[in-house]
């Protein structure tokens, strides 16, 4: 196990030794699930954070497709995540322009290969000392299934560590009982980082409120009804 780790963070190393200067730039850049709906902590917040990385997850906590518990593995894990939040020239009230970006790769011991890939982003947050990416998205590999929908929790951490949550279904439609996460002690390797705010900056779509219950407060400009 400890010569497995040693060499997942050899891998990471070199993989982030190649990478360029901005890792921002790098992924393609996906919308917010639900443009209208979205809200921040704060008016006026603009981020265009990224990171590239790959770690060694020893204790993979995971299901297959139908929800059916797998042996706990271990498993190797490279990301290239984006999040972005605009709120320029907007007034207060009027939704941030939020999106981002997520691949991931999981290759577990026992042998399978899991991906995702984003395809619209449900929540964008950035600190110091890494960012946080809720997305929607297409997994492929998932034991007991070819390609399926899932919702991914990812952080990532300028100290190299990462977490990651992959459960099936979208946000709000959630099928808890068929997932996949890194469970503690989570994933070490090696990132890069670029775009990281000086302060907190958050921006979450949701499905859950409505037009002032309790927010946002108006519409986004171009949307109806």
């Amino acid at each position: 196990m400890k010569r497995a780790a040693a060499l997942a963070g050899l891998l990471a190393a070199a993989l982030v030794a190649a990478l360029p200067g901005s890792a921002a730039g790098v992924p393609d850049l996906v919308p917010a699930c639900t443009p209208e709906l979205a809200y921040s902590l704060r008016p006026g917040q603009e981020m265009d954070a990224g990171s590239r990385g790959a770690g060694y997850a020893p204790n993979l906590l995971s299901t297959d497709a139908h929800g059916d518990p797998r042996p706990p593995s271990a498993a190797r894990i490279e990301w290239s995540a984006r999040a972005v939040v605009d709120e320029s020239g907007r007034d207060t009230g009027v939704v941030p322009k939020i999106g981002g970006d997520l691949d991931l790769a999981i290759e577990i011991a026992t042998g399978e290969r899991v991906t995702f890939r984003a395809t619209c982003i449900a929540a964008s947050v950035g600190f110091p000392l890494g960012l946080v990416v809720y997305a929607n998205g297409i997994v492929r590999g998932w034991p007991g299934a070819e390609a399926r929908r899932a919702l991914v929790h990812f952080e990532a951490y300028t100290d190299g560590s990462a977490y990651v949550a992959l459960v099936d279904g979208a946000d709000c439609e959630l099928n808890h009982d068929a997932r996949i996460v890194t469970d503690d002690p989570y994933v070490s390797g090696a990132a890069a980082f670029s775009g990281l705010p000086a302060r907190l900056v958050f921006a979450e779509t949701s499905c859950a409120n409505r037009f002032g219950d309790p927010f946002p407060a108006t519409r986004a400009p171009g949307q109806t009804p």
